[in-house]
């Protein structure tokens, strides 16, 4: 486990994300919420906290909550953001299979707003419990 990390942007970031993810495809399953779980856990993000941003990101619109998400995460540093896309590819894995939508979210995020490189994202998964 890693300490957690107190940055505001990382913290609804990674939860915004999450929470756009998971609801990609329409059908939220419970290996991505486990997934979620470990995460949390993993990352040191308290529980409370967790589900409290879980609950006001689902009141709101999902392209709003896609460009928030956006901003927290370029307000993030490098290997923050790498590291966060690395666990949503770990959670859109989790069921062992990507859905496209999923695909697409992450991408459209890593290569197209954040101009990440993928073989860092992969490099950083290897750092990461399996989902």
């Amino acid at each position: 486990m890693i300490t957690l990390r107190k940055n505001k942007n990382y913290l609804s970031g990674m939860v915004g994300l999450y929470y756009l993810l998971i609801h990609a495809d329409g059908d939220v399953n419970e290996k991505e919420i486990s997934s979620g779980h470990m995460m949390m856990k993993y990352e040191g993000i308290d529980e409370i906290a967790f589900k409290s941003l879980l609950n006001v990101y689902s009141e709101a619109e999902k392209d709003v909550l896609y460009k928030q998400c956006v901003v927290s995460l370029k307000n993030c540093t490098t290997e923050d953001q790498i590291r966060i896309i690395a666990w949503m590819s770990r959670v859109a894995n989790s069921d062992g299979f990507m859905d496209p939508e999923e695909w697409k979210l992450i991408y459209q995020v890593y290569y197209r707003e954040l101009d990440l490189d993928l073989q860092d994202i992969l490099q950083a998964q290897k750092d990461l419990p399996f989902c």
